[in-house]
């Protein structure tokens, strides 16, 4: 019944998720399109969640490539993303595809991007693991009985539509050992019908996702930074509020080879506290992978024994081979 009830939440009105938001850039923001300090970025996630309800777990995996371009002084970026979902025991798949473009602009000493994410969304499903009110047996002392027609003729199995979201950062070095930034996002701006119903009036059209976002890096010595993170979601009735942050140690003097861990909580606008989240992780060189663990602090503990979603992200960023200075070649007098 539980594992029912997260599906059909999961169906009407919430967006797929990532405990480690900042680790899936383009999932997070099309704004994060190019914002990074290299030429290339390939970052990789995979979630498993509730399978301790009934054995089956939710899985959320995505990948995604994005690059910097340069014309003249102007700087464009873009990138792709792809996200594969499936969503327990009712064997609910979602598989999307996005195009992500972004341009950079400096103004004084703060860095502005803005980003437009199109892409196309495909869902199906098996209904055969569904449960409906006519496969009762009334003649039979109103046993369920799951061999009878579900009587549900009208219902798709499958269901397609492009969408639209839009995003935009802001950053900036505050003082030597600080820079912060935030960030503000609209997704499925053209608000899609997900209704799996065949008639004309079965129409189901996908809230607007709204999100804001943050973060910094504080150094507090020559080695330690503190690294906090804040995402706050709304759609339509749902709420997604993640605090946290994670210390940072460099242990070898190279900027690019350091070890992270910390906590996070998620809960709701209701006071709904949903998990406790622990995060580590290691950055070395061009790599950054993190692993955290969501244990599930909220009502549902009674079913899942505080068993909530294990998540690996892995970044790869590849050296920036722009000149930091440009030399002018002159001949000696």
């Amino acid at each position: 019944f539980l594992a029912l009830l997260l599906a059909f939440f999961s169906a009407k009105s919430q967006d797929i998720h990532f405990s480690q938001f900042y680790a899936s850039p383009l999932f997070l923001s099309p704004a994060n399109t190019g914002f990074f300090d290299g030429d290339w970025r390939i970052a990789t996630n995979y979630r498993s969640q509730w399978k301790s309800i009934d054995g089956i777990p939710y899985e959320t995996f995505s990948l995604s490539y994005d690059s910097q371009y340069f014309i003249y002084t102007e700087q464009i970026n873009g990138g792709i993303f792809i996200v594969g979902d499936e969503s327990g025991y009712e064997n609910l798949r979602a598989s999307k595809v996005f195009l992500s473009v972004s341009y950079k602009k400096n103004i004084s000493d703060h860095v502005l991007y803005f980003g437009v994410q199109a892409g196309y969304v495909m869902k199906t499903t098996n209904y055969e693991r569904y449960f409906f009110d006519s496969q009762y047996d009334i003649g039979n002392r109103s046993i369920f009985n799951r061999d009878l027609p579900n009587m549900e003729g009208n219902l798709k199995r499958s269901l397609s539509y492009p969408d639209l979201n839009l995003g935009a950062i802001w950053s900036k070095r505050l003082t030597q050992d600080l820079s912060a930034y935030a960030g503000m996002n609209i997704f499925h701006l053209n608000r899609p019908n997900e209704s799996f119903g065949k008639l004309s009036g079965d129409k189901f059209n996908l809230p607007m996702r709204k999100v804001f976002f943050g973060g910094g890096d504080y150094k507090i010595g020559k080695r330690v930074s503190i690294l906090p993170n804040i995402l706050v979601m709304g759609q339509k009735k749902a709420s997604d509020i993640m605090l946290g942050t994670n210390i940072s140690y460099n242990y070898s003097g190279d900027k690019n080879r350091n070890i992270y861990a910390g906590p996070m909580i998620r809960y709701g606008w209701d006071n709904n506290t949903d998990a406790f989240i622990a995060v580590c992780g290691m950055k070395f060189n061009s790599y950054n992978v993190g692993i955290s663990y969501d244990f599930n602090i909220s009502g549902l503990k009674t079913a899942t024994n505080t068993r909530g979603a294990f998540e690996i992200s892995l970044i790869y960023i590849s050296r920036n081979t722009k000149p930091e200075k440009i030399k002018i070649p002159c001949d000696r007098f």
